[in-house]
């Protein structure tokens, strides 16, 4: 993502936190993709911060691990504004009817 053409830009950070917990743990080793506005924006490991420069304006934001994720998530941001999203598994390491929905994997939630 980059800034618009007239140099203003607004900050969408995706936090993954690096919490050992049975349901966060499930995916230890695993790299999740964020997407912004359908393009592959980055990649998230356990503990990792991904912060991005986009126009301001409305974005979607998905997070994505193999064939399912989290569902899209719309963001107003303003110029010079900052938009902190958590990323986390959803409920528990047990429920493998999770793993079966494009879009019950994971959560993403606005914490800022």
């Amino acid at each position: 993502m980059t800034a618009s053409g007239d140099g203003t830009f607004a900050t969408v950070v995706v936090r993954r936190p690096a919490d050992w917990s049975f349901a966060v743990g499930r995916d230890l080793f695993a790299a999740y993709v964020v997407l912004v506005d359908g393009e592959k924006a980055g990649r998230l490991r356990r503990g990792d911060e991904l912060e991005l420069r986009v126009p301001p304006g409305r974005h979607m934001v998905r997070v994505r691990i193999d064939w399912t994720g989290s569902p899209e998530r719309a963001i107003d941001v303003a110029v010079d504004e900052r938009v902190v999203l958590l990323v986390k598994p959803t409920g528990s390491a047990l429920r493998f009817d999770q793993m079966f929905g494009a879009d019950r994997y994971l959560t993403l939630e606005q914490v800022e």
